[in-house]
């Protein structure tokens, strides 16, 4: 999904839930680590993160906590 693309709701929608942290130094820090070898870390967080609120979303759980969490849930790895 092209998070930059204004017109797609389903991507403001996300957006809105975890823009506020995707500014943060620690979270940028992130994409200076190699995850699973081909990807940043930061990448594979925002994957996470997307794939869970769509998860989420879908069985009608909150859904902006979801993706919160899967942003974070490898902040402090190592």
């Amino acid at each position: 999904i092209d998070l930059n693309n204004a017109d797609n709701d389903l991507a403001q929608e996300y957006l809105s839930c975890i823009r506020d942290l995707l500014h943060l130094h620690d979270v940028q820090d992130l994409k200076a680590f190699t995850q699973h070898m081909n990807t940043s870390r930061f990448q594979h967080s925002l994957n996470v993160s997307y794939y869970t609120f769509l998860i989420a979303r879908r069985f009608h759980l909150d859904s902006c906590s979801a993706a919160r969490a899967g942003l974070l849930h490898d902040l402090y790895h190592y």
